[in-house]
This record gives C-alpha cells, structure tokens and sequence, in this order.
C-alpha cells in the first residue's frame, strides 16, 4: 500500500464499522494517459526514465521533491509522444513562494528547453496559470491573459497540448482555460513532457503521467439525433395518450421536449420513421394532413423516411404534401396563403416505379458537419403494399429494406459518407410489449432479421410502425454494436442518438455513441407557444366541421386490447363498423361485411371529451374513429371464399402482427381455432361457419361487402383481391358509419360473441 502507516490503518478500519459502505474512488484517466511515475520507490534520486536537471529533485517517501530554489529545474519524461498529448501532476504540497510550477508540453528536446517548448505555468504568488511557448529566436511568447485560479494541496494540475494548436489547462479535471497558440511553429508536432519549477523548495509531488490522446476532442464530432415515428398527426393535447397513467405528447409538448434536449448541443438533427401523416385525427384528417405537416415544420423536423400511411392518399397526395399546393378537390383551407408543403425531406429508397425504377422521393439524404458528412436512407416497410389502397400506388413497387439499404451503401461511400443512419418505418416489439420505454428485453419483430441484413457500413437504425417502445444495442453481421431505436407513437417519446463522429475516419465511433428514450409528459413540460399558433390557425375550421353531434353511444365502444393495442381479437369497435358498413348496402343484397383492425384508429368514449355531452359522438370523434375516407365495395363471393377469408386471419411468418382480426357484422357467427408461437401464427382451424343460424355453403355465393382496401387484398387477405365478379360502390365507409349512428341511437356495443374462440 502506497504511503501506508499505521494510524491510517486503524483510521480506515474504524471508518469500515462505522459506515455502512465504503466507496473506493479510482482515477479515470483518458484513452492513452496514464500515470507514468508514482515515485514509489526507494528515497534518492529520480532514476533512468528522467533527463535533465535530475539532481534538482530527489525521491523521499514514495514522493518527489524539489531540492533547489532556482530556476534551472527543467527535466523530461524518457518517452516522446504525439501531436495530442497531455501531462499531469498532483501537488502533495503547494509551495505558496513558487512562482513558477511548469507542465512542459511537446518539447523538440528531452534535454533542453532551448529546442522548443510549452509552458502550461501556474503562479501559486498571484494565483494564476498562464501559457507560454519557447522558440529561438523568437524567444518566450504568452498566450492571452492570466487565468484566475488556486491550487491547494491535493489538487492535480494538467495540461493538453493538441494538434490544432490548442493547449487546454485544468485543475482537478475541470476546464480552466483554452489558448490558441497556433503562432509557434511545432504546434502540431509531438515532443516530451516534463516538469519544471521555480522558487518552489518547499513544494511535495506526486503522480506524474501524461502520453497521446488516441481520441483528441477536437478530432470528434458531437452530433444529436432526436428520432420519432408514428405521430399519426396528433396535435393536440387530448388526443395523443397516456403513459403510465400521465397525459403525454401531443404537438406542444413533443415540440418543448426537442427544444429542451436540444439546448447545450452545438449540433443536432431531428428525424424520424414514418407514419407522420395518415391515420390521423379529426384535427388533422379532416384537411388531409395539412396541419400534421405545419406542425412538423414548427418542430424543425429535418427529415422522415417515408411509412405505409404516407401513402394513404396515394403517391400523388404525397407529393402535395412535400411540395405544397392546395388540395384537387378541396381546394385551399387558406386562401391568401396556400399550404406550403413539407419543410423536412421525405425519403423513400425502397419504392421505385415498375417501368422507370425511379423513387418518387429521394432515396437519401446527406448533411455535414465540421466535415463529417453523414447520409440518411429512408425506407418503408416491404408489405407497404398490403396495407394501403392498390388505386393510390399502382404503378409503384415496395422493394425488400435491406436489399435497397445495402445496394445504397457503395454510393454513399462514394461520396466521402462513412457515417450512415437508416430511417426504416419498420419494427419490432420487447417481450412482453410495450416494456420499458428505454429498455430492449426480448426484441423479436421483423428489424432482427433486417438488422441481421443490413450492411454492417450502417451505423444505427431509426425505426418504427409497430407502436412500441425499445432502446436497443444489436449486433450487426461483422458483430460490432449497432444502436435500433423505437420511440413509441403519437409524440409520447423522443428517442435522443448522441452520434460521435470521428474526423480521421469520418465514421460512426460506435463505442463512444449512446441513445436514450425520453418521455413527453405533459406536466412536466411548458408548451411550446410556436406550436400552440399552428392549432389555433385550424381551431375555427375544425370547431365548424368537427364538433357536430351525428348520434350518441350507451357505452365506451373500445378496440382490441388497451387503447387498441391488440389487433388479434374481436372488438366492439370491429363489429361496430361491419354492421353499419351491412346496413349502409343493405339496399345493394349485402348479407356480410367485415372490417379490418387495422382502420378503427380509436376507441368512441361515452364520457364527453370537449363540452359535447355524455354519450354524444361528434363527426370528429367519428372521423379519428375511422379516417381512411375508403370506397365501400360489395361483390359475391362463394363460402370457400369466405372461409378462406376466415383463414387468412392468421397472417404470414415473419409478419409484424400474426393475427388480425376481422370485425364481422351481426349474423354472422364461426368457431376458430389458432396457435400463436414464438411472435407467428402457426396454425389456424375455421369451423361451424354460419349466417344467420343457416351453415354456410362453400360452393354457394354470398353477397359481402368490404372497404376497397381488403377488396384489393390488402393486410395480406389475398383471397378477397381475387374476386372478378363486378364490385357495386357503396360510397364512403365514414358516411356510412355517420348515418348508422344517427339512425340507429343511442347505440350499444356490439357482442363480441360472434366468433367463438376454441381452445
């Protein structure tokens, strides 16, 4: 033990009963420096590594100690190191006369200082460090004013000289002061380091260590990424949701907490992973997203790949919304001042035209900083296609992610980019789902097998779609760590990347970079007024299309699971729009409906929400209940077709959600029974199908109505895309649903006893 004697012992053996813990503090030092001479050795002189004035000093208690009065005291550590590099020492004891306490920094000479030399010098006579440099002919140069400071005993003084030319000194590990010396010329040469007193007697040292900076901060660059996905277009403050029981997110609050994590961050980009737009609200469906995208503006969001409900309106309407312009058919909200269009890039690598193979959108994106460039490639999910109306993308094709990333990867790299994000609005889940916003327990999901995939040049993955929460650190296929992130939905979580870029590899350092999730809880925010503007620019046109009563409910008419969440059993909300969807064609010889789970984008409240009354639902209401504005479609179908249908429940391997659950109108009733392992169906019987208490026919025909969504096979119902019988329209599901409300209350949830689960 170093410097041991007998009452420290019995000091720390008695302070070891009366506490209940004892914390060891260790020194951290960093990558590259170290101690290089603890003096703990026997007493006299300083030894072989040193050169020099050595006879100035001499080793006495495992501490060294200045043995002269004057000046000449100069000596040098054995080892040159590099053009970044640091030295250090700790005062056991301060001489308060010493006019002179010297680290000496890159000297061309570990004999003399007359080659060149740093000075980083501290005056314990007026208490204050100064930088100096020495260079013939020119002689001793200062660098700016004294820096105001005190050493006591015990305190370490250090001192960096990097390759740019800034010499940085500290006390005790906290910057004091940066000065430029760039003027003398060995500034970015290496060179030894040293010590070196003057007047300085009485002054007790130890631990003395230094060497080259392998990560120098001025060859690292801090950059931030603050990532969302799915925010759906939820601006307002009632809609986005709860975490934990707490009101989170919303357009206010989303917006205060990227400006609360920005601030301090000299570098910083916001992003996200799709599903930006679509599937919204009222406040922001009923204008076809306009506000969504003014509110992002406000954000600052800088750019998004594109999702799956990107493309609800179809590729054309996605345009509109990046490039601005007023609606085709309803025109603009505002006429002296037309909708603008995105200020944030839409990227979409993976969707290509099937004649041109041209992206309607820019596959990547590329920004610089202190002259590391990074590129971002956007993409949605695959199955794009299975999600969204066939009529709103025909023509396009939705290309496999990871074969479009890495085909991606050489041009990048070709450009000068080694730093490379993916925006991927695909995902995964934690098991159990959600989790911890901030953890990644159990990830499984359609992003291991892409991580997996994905060219191991990738240095993160932003993603999305599924809704779900996970902070997580996977392996890529050269088993380096690569950051996967989530950041939930609705704006109830930032996920806040802290990149460091390295400037000699202009790549990702991954070992240095972190990400963490942070919640948006409203009481812990103030709003942001920038956003509380854009809400109230559309406030008066919402109040007059919004808030009108279209029927009452006697109860909550809820989804699948919490807030939705499960898609995989019969709901309420499903048989709620299959019946007023049967009833809306009635008059076409309709006799099923079904619904996918996938449309119902909320649950209808009894308790009012904004002064409408108990049990009143407002075409708002009706509007975020179901916002996609689909065609309705009736055409026959045979009952093998229906059971089939039945069947096709059980979604494909590897699919994000194994079952989805088809809302069927009343009357219709079947026993089902299924197999869920490892996150996949595995197995589905379809039995006792019956309508109207009559078995169904497989080989006689039956007149069923669907949105022109499933109609296209869409969320993988193959078997409804096949019909070539003539499709009658019904007109729009949403007016549909509005009448069947209007007529029909106050209206009770549906049973869900219309599929019998089996076990």
């Amino acid at each position: 033990m170093k410097k041991t004697v007998r009452m420290f012992l019995v000091l720390v053996i008695v302070s070891m009963l009366l506490l209940p813990s004892l914390v060891t503090a260790q020194e951290v030092y960093p990558a590259g420096i170290s101690v290089l001479d603890d003096f703990n050795r026997a007493n006299g002189g300083i030894g072989g590594n040193w050169s020099g004035n050595k006879s100035r000093y001499r080793v006495s208690n495992n501490q060294l100690l200045v043995r002269y009065n004057g000046s000449n005291t100069d000596i040098y550590w054995k080892e040159k190191f590099g053009a970044d590099q640091e030295a250090f020492v700790t005062f056991v004891h301060v001489d308060n006369y010493a006019i002179e306490n010297n680290l000496l920094l890159k000297a061309q000479s570990r004999r003399t200082w007359g080659d060149g030399v740093i000075l980083a010098s501290y005056d314990a006579v007026n208490d204050a460090v100064s930088v100096w440099t020495w260079k013939w002919p020119q002689g001793w140069k200062k660098y700016g004013d004294d820096i105001p400071v005190t050493f006591e005993d015990g305190d370490t003084f250090s001192a960096r000289a990097l390759g740019n030319g800034m010499v940085e000194v500290y006390r005790n590990g906290e910057l004091l002061g940066t000065r430029d010396i760039t003027a003398w010329p060995y500034y970015d040469k290496g060179g030894y380091i040293g010590l070196w007193f003057s007047g300085a007697r009485d002054a007790v040292l130890d631990d003395f260590g230094g060497g080259t900076l392998i990560d120098p901060p001025y060859q690292l660059v801090d950059l931030q990424l603050l990532a969302f996905n799915d925010y759906h277009g939820h601006l307002e403050r009632t809609t986005p949701g709860t975490l934990d029981g707490a009101p989170a997110g919303g357009a206010e609050f989303l917006s205060a907490k990227l400006s609360e994590l920005r601030a301090g961050n000299e570098h910083s980009l916001t992003v996200a992973a799709g599903d930006l737009i679509g599937g919204s609200p009222a406040f922001s469906g009923l204008f076809h997203d306009e506000p969504s995208v003014e509110s992002l503006n406000a954000m600052q969001l800088d750019v998004s790949s594109v999702g799956n409900h990107e493309f609800d309106e179809g590729v054309t309407e996605l345009l509109r919304m990046q490039n601005g312009g007023c609606h085709p058919i309803d025109g603009c909200y505002f006429p002296a001042a037309p909708f603008a269009g995105a200020n944030f890039k839409w990227l979409a690598a993976n969707v290509v035209h099937e004649t041109t193979g041209e992206t309607p959108l820019p596959p990547y994106w590329v920004d610089e900083f202190d002259g590391v460039k990074i590129g971002f490639i956007g993409m949605t999910l695959e199955a794009t296609d299975t999600l969204v109306a066939a009529s709103g993308i025909q023509g396009w094709e939705f290309l496999d992610e990871a074969d479009t990333a890495n085909a991606l990867v050489p041009m990048l790299k070709a450009q000068g980019v080694e730093a490379i994000v993916v925006l991927l609005h695909e995902g995964g889940s934690q098991t159990p789902p959600p989790g911890d916003v901030d953890a990644c327990v159990g990830i499984s999901g359609p992003i291991v097998a892409i991580n997996d995939a994905l060219d191991p040049e990738i240095d993160a993955i932003i993603t999305g779609h599924t809704h779900l929460p996970y902070n997580c650190m996977l392996t890529d296929s050269d088993g380096q760590p690569r950051i996967v992130t989530s950041a939930y939905s609705f704006g109830r979580v930032v996920t806040e990347v802290d990149l460091v870029l390295d400037k000699r590899t202009q790549d990702v350092r991954r070992d240095l970079s972190t990400s963490t999730n942070h919640t948006v809880i409203q009481a812990a925010l103030t709003p942001d007024p920038a956003l509380t503007a854009v809400i109230a620019k559309w406030q008066p046109l919402f109040n007059a299309a919004g808030t009108t009563p279209v029927g009452t409910i006697t109860a909550d008419i809820n989804r699948g699971g919490v807030n939705g969440s499960d898609r995989g059993v019969e709901s309420p909300a499903g048989n709620l729009v299959a019946d007023a969807q049967l009833w809306a064609t009635s008059a076409s010889g309709a006799q099923i409906a079904f619904m996918n789970p996938g449309g119902v984008r909320s649950d209808l409240r009894y308790l009012q929400s904004a002064g409408e009354g108990d049990g009143v639902v407002t075409y708002g209401e009706a509007f975020t209940f179901q916002p996609f504005g689909n065609t309705l479609v009736t055409y026959p179908m045979t009952g093998a077709q229906i059971i089939s249908v039945l069947e096709q429940q059980c979604q494909p391997l590897g699919s994000s959600r194994p079952f989805l659950h088809l809302g069927v109108s009343n009357g219709f009733t079947y026993d089902l029974a299924k197999t869920i392992a490892g996150g996949n169906c595995t197995s589905v019987t379809v039995s006792n199908v019956k309508l109207n208490g009559v078995a169904l026919n497989p080989v006689a025909t039956y007149m069923v109505t669907v949105n022109n969504f499933l109609a296209d096979g869409g969320d993988n119902f193959t078997t409804f895309g096949t019909v070539t019988a003539p499709r009658l329209d019904g007109g729009n599901d949403l007016l549909a649903l509005v009448n069947y409300l209007g007529t029909f209350s106050p209206v009770a949830p549906p049973s869900i006893n219309r599929v019998n689960e089996l076990p």
